[in-house]
């Protein structure tokens, strides 16, 4: 896969793919893929390569990208992949996309946005779950070190925490349980967490959010 900014040519290691692909990915950068935020084209490598399939990616203007955009395009591109059967993978780097995100910058926003598309609150609904895919391959970003790699895992997993939590249905996530999760969490994290049940909460005075919790069958719980 090759990040592409509104209005750039392809980079050099794309068209030496499509050099084997007969120029079918430039025609298609030219007659069809905009670089529009998002936008997906794909290529079958249909034996002409050793991978399956050659994807550009558009991420927009390069004037208005930023770490929160580019976010966001990986993770549309990386749904849009699974949607067709990709599901591993390989995002090359090609040199900053645009003034100020380096490799790093780059890599790191990948890593978290591979994390962040491998959740979707489609998984409690009926019916036929949506393809997610299974890993995200980064090349050619050596100066990605481990512990920016590490960080943006970690704040993938923090976000998709908070969306399975904000997902789930009230009778399951009860206040109980809530501050469970909350405690599971600070315990991995070595932080402290304390719990205020009803008793707490009466003795300190929090009458409005007693008074909401006499209507419901679940005790109130503050975190």
């Amino acid at each position: 896969m090759f990040l592409l900014p509104q209005g750039a040519d392809l980079p050099s290691e794309a068209l030496a793919l499509d050099h084997l692909l007969g120029g079918e990915l430039a025609e298609v950068r030219a007659a069809e893929f905009k670089g529009k935020l998002g936008e997906v084209a794909v290529v079958r490598g249909a034996g002409r390569l050793r991978e399956d399939a050659v994807a550009l990616l558009g991420l927009g203007a390069a004037d208005q990208l930023d770490g929160v955009r580019l976010r966001a395009a990986i993770q549309i591109g990386l749904r849009a992949l699974a949607a067709r059967g990709v599901l591993t993978p390989s995002l090359r780097w090609t040199g900053e996309p645009a003034p100020g995100l380096g490799q790093t910058a780059v890599g790191a926003a990948a890593l978290e946005a591979s994390v962040l598309a491998r959740w979707s609150e489609a998984t409690r609904r009926t019916g036929q779950p949506p393809k997610l895919h299974a890993a995200l391959h980064l090349e050619g970003f050596d100066g990605l070190d481990a512990a920016t790699a590490a960080e943006a895992a970690v704040l993938g997993e923090a976000t998709n925490l908070a969306r399975e939590l904000v997902n789930a249905p009230a009778n399951e996530l009860t206040p109980a349980e809530l501050a469970r999760c909350a405690a599971e969490v600070a315990g991995e994290s070595g932080l402290e967490c304390e719990v205020l049940g009803d008793r707490e909460l009466r003795k300190l005075g929090y009458g409005a959010i007693l008074a909401v919790a006499a209507a419901s069958q679940f005790p109130a719980q503050m975190v």
